[in-house]
């Protein structure tokens, strides 16, 4: 049995709510046609860079070092990688940081 209740058109996106931008149906379009390589989750790049990693690295030292919970000389005990895609940062950087690394990808 059809639902009777009418449904109403999606709500136009809002600059001010930045989720509200989000196209669930275009990001499905997209991922469906790339080829399920390192080359096409990262654009066309054929490797993982190291210069990000480090990047990404420097980063991560300076937000421990202004935290006196977490210095960068101890491990941490646990972090989450979310939108983890293919797994380069989680394998370059957060498994050599942390004893346990939780991986989120949709």
């Amino acid at each position: 049995m059809a639902d009777p209740t009418p449904t109403s058109p999606p709500a136009s996106p809002d600059p001010t709510i930045p989720d509200s931008l989000i196209s669930t149906t275009d990001a499905i379009s997209y991922w469906s046609s790339t080829e399920a390589t390192i080359t096409g989750m990262l654009g066309g790049y054929p490797q993982v860079s190291r210069i990000d990693l480090q990047s990404s690295s420097n980063f991560l030292t300076k937000l421990r070092r202004k935290s006196p919970h977490h210095p960068p000389s101890k491990p941490l005990s646990r972090i989450v990688d979310c939108g983890a895609g293919i797994g380069r940062i989680t394998l370059g950087l957060l498994s050599k940081v942390a004893t346990v690394v939780d991986i989120v990808e949709p």
